[in-house]
């Protein structure tokens, strides 16, 4: 008996050609509890074509080892017709090769595979089903969909990009894996939270960005508490919990670079105090302004002078067509 993969299955050992030998063979694969012939069988096809040339057929080999060949062989197929005999093998495989991978399983224990996909979908779902768990091994660098979340959050925390294609280039194994367990891997970043906190080109937001963001929203005047940002401006909200963890960290961190951009002044008179202000918000316009992010009043302001100038224009060619018309 020698191992194929990680199923025992009798084969015809180097040296072991009598029919004392074979028979042998076969009492041994008898006693394993299996029936038919293959990977899962109480005999492997090596030996069933040796036996063949020997005894001239396989029945007639049974029968000398004292064997009941209808027993013995009888349809693989059966075996697996319920649920229970489905479960009952997958808990055997489990226990006695606790080490076998569900490719191994897929193709040394093809039979029970096969019923398991017919009746339950996939392989997974009749071991979950059989109650087993830990089982088969994983050769995946992220056996399971939260490991693969947690791969996403850190790289989105190292501040590097989030496109597919950057991803792709560094860390293939987690692209794929977000592949076959979620969809997408748009899907992926959404199902770890980070939808808001990644920008339309995959570009995660960093630090200096979301102070930003923070010291605009307390430029402009606008509330810092959780509430008002997640219902105002949720990328903000993703962002600050996917970098920082909590919104009170976060706000400590801006404040602490706003105070860094203050002028020191030695006089504490009103004037020196306005002109402090004056630059510290200037110091934050700059922040804000560095990043392309524009305060809602300048959006507001820009769109209505181009708003302006295509009515000045329409206006323009419509005076133009009148004049045109009044020429005999």
């Amino acid at each position: 008996m020698v191992t194929v993969g990680r199923i025992q299955s009798i084969c015809v050992p180097r040296g072991r050609r009598s029919r004392e030998d074979i028979i042998a063979l076969l009492r041994e694969g008898a006693q394993s509890g299996r029936t038919g012939v293959g990977p899962n069988g109480f005999i492997s096809s090596n030996l069933a074509g040796y036996v063949r040339k020997k005894f001239g057929s396989l029945p007639a080999a049974i029968e000398a080892a004292g064997l009941d060949p209808a027993q013995l062989l009888r349809a693989v197929h059966g075996r697996y017709s319920t649920d229970e005999c489905i479960a009952a093998e997958l808990r055997r495989l489990a226990q006695e090769h606790p080490e076998m991978t569900l490719s191994v399983i897929n193709t040394k224990a093809s039979d029970v595979a096969r019923a398991a996909r017919k009746r339950y979908g996939s392989v997974p779902a009749a071991i979950s089903a059989a109650g087993i768990s830990g089982w088969p091994r994983s050769t995946s660098l992220f056996p399971s969909r939260d490991a693969i979340l947690a791969a996403i959050r850190d790289r989105h925390r190292r501040g590097e990009s989030m496109t597919v294609k950057a991803v792709m280039s560094t860390e293939r194994p987690l692209v794929k894996a977000a592949y076959r367990r979620l969809g997408t891997w748009r899907a992926a970043v959404r199902a770890a939270g980070l939808g808001g906190a990644v920008d339309n080109r995959g570009r995660a937001w960093g630090g200096t960005q979301i102070r930003a963001e923070l010291n605009g929203r307390r430029l402009r005047g606008e509330a810092l508490d959780g509430r008002a940002i997640r219902r105002e401006d949720p990328r903000l909200w993703s962002a600050v919990i996917a970098y920082y963890g909590s919104l009170a960290k976060a706000l400590r961190d801006a404040d602490r670079t706003r105070r860094a951009a203050e002028p020191r002044s030695s006089s504490s008179g009103p004037s020196s105090r306005r002109r402090a202000d004056s630059a510290s918000a200037r110091a934050w316009r700059e922040t804000v302004l560095e990043i392309g992010q524009l305060d809602e009043a300048a959006r507001v302001k820009r769109w209505r002078r181009g708003q302006k100038a295509a009515e000045e224009r329409q206006q323009s060619l419509r005076s133009t067509s009148a004049r045109s018309r009044r020429k005999p």
